[in-house]
């Protein structure tokens, strides 16, 4: 997501694993990966469990190669989603640094 190029996301576990986890009701979310967690959308598709198939991955991945204009309408909400997570951390990181010498000088303490 950070490089604004498409992806496809796959999980698989063990079988009994995924189905003692469904069966007690421990998944409470509809979506796994951060682009569409964050964009409260499906994003990058996700092929979960069964549906993780190499045929199934095959055709998502080659579905961007094959349509431009959808890699062209993802690439900016990428962007929007990497400039909402940046929130300019370098400039809050010197800000903390920078105010350390008054802290520690007034009897504080560093994080």
């Amino acid at each position: 997501m950070l490089s604004k190029r498409p992806m496809v996301v796959g999980y698989r576990i063990s079988t009994l694993t995924y189905r003692l986890v469904r069966a007690l009701g421990l998944i409470k979310v509809n979506r796994y990966a951060l682009p569409n967690v964050l964009a409260g959308e499906d994003l990058a598709p996700e092929l979960i469990q069964d549906d993780c198939t190499p045929d199934r991955l095959a055709a998502a991945v080659l579905h961007w190669f094959d349509s431009p204009a959808a890699v062209a309408a993802l690439q900016p909400k990428y962007l929007a989603l990497h400039e909402q997570l940046r929130r300019d951390a370098s400039a809050s990181a010197a800000a903390a640094v920078a105010s350390l010498p008054g802290l520690l000088a007034r009897g504080g303490t560093a994080p």
